[in-house]
Order: C-alpha cells, then sequence, then structure tokens
C-alpha cells in the first residue's frame, strides 16, 4: 500500500481532513512543522532538517496498510499563542516543533528525534500496525 501525505494548515482544516480520513485511512499519522517563508526557510532550524530525514524514511520503508500522514505547518506568531488549539486541545496536546504522532495516541517523536532516521523508521515501524502503540520517546 502506500504512504499519502496531506498538507494543511490551521487547526479547523486538520480536524475536518482528520474526520475524513478516518472513514478510509488505516492509521493516520500527524507531523507538526514549523513554516517556511517565501524562500523556503523555516522558522525552525530542527523542522527543517527532519523533513529530509522523514521524507527518506518513507521513500525506502515497505508496510502493507494504507497510511496517512497530516503535515500541518504552523506559523511562528500561532505557536507563540498559548491559547493555540493544538496546544489545548487534549486530542493533540502539541507542544514541541518538530512533532510526529499517530492519531489518537499520546506517544510521539519530539523536537531533535524527529531527524534521527533510525528513530523514525522505529517510530514507523511500531506506529504503523493497527495492533501495535507501544512506541513513547520523551525528550
Amino acid at each position: 500500500m502506500t504512504v499519502h501525505l496531506h498538507m494543511t494548515r490551521g487547526y479547523d482544516n486538520c480536524v475536518q481532513l482528520i474526520k475524513f480520513l478516518s472513514n478510509s485511512s488505516d492509521v493516520i499519522h500527524l507531523l507538526f512543522l514549523a513554516s517556511k517563508n517565501e524562500v523556503g526557510l523555516s522558522w525552525n532550524r530542527t523542522s527543517q532538517q527532519c523533513e529530509s530525514v522523514i521524507e527518506e524514511v518513507l521513500e525506502s520503508w515497505e508496510h502493507n496498510r494504507r497510511i496517512d500522514i497530516l503535515v500541518l505547518e504552523v506559523e511562528k506568531s500561532e505557536w507563540d499563542d498559548p491559547a493555540n488549539e493544538f496546544k489545548i486541545d487534549e486530542d493533540f496536546a502539541i507542544f514541541n516543533i518538530p512533532t510526529l504522532k499517530r492519531w489518537g495516541e499520546k506517544a510521539a517523536l519530539l523536537g531533535e528525534d524527529c531527524s534521527e532516521d533510525f528513530l523514525v523508521k522505529e517510530y514507523f515501524e511500531l506506529n504503523s500496525d493497527l495492533e501495535n502503540n507501544i512506541f513513547s520517546r520523551e525528550t
């Protein structure tokens, strides 16, 4: 099966997309990244590094499920707001950029761990099986 990447911005768009994908996806992952400026540079260096690592891992990864990954780009001003809905909604509870997590689970790869290829591989191997959701890495 294939990995489907869905780029989106904003809390409401994200929630709508999750509801839509829940009907057809085996597993939904969320990848929170810092937004980029007009020349393609991110306000968060780790966020920029993890993108290439995750892309490389996904290109070589073999799996047998439909995997959907929602890539959410977050503006710096939005992220700095303590009332950011991704921070206060317990279903998301996102406090680090970047963050890679399986929808519906608390376990996640946080910050610099998202740019370590062996951790990203392990994350996808453990979190893309419907029966397996044991991966947790704290920073």
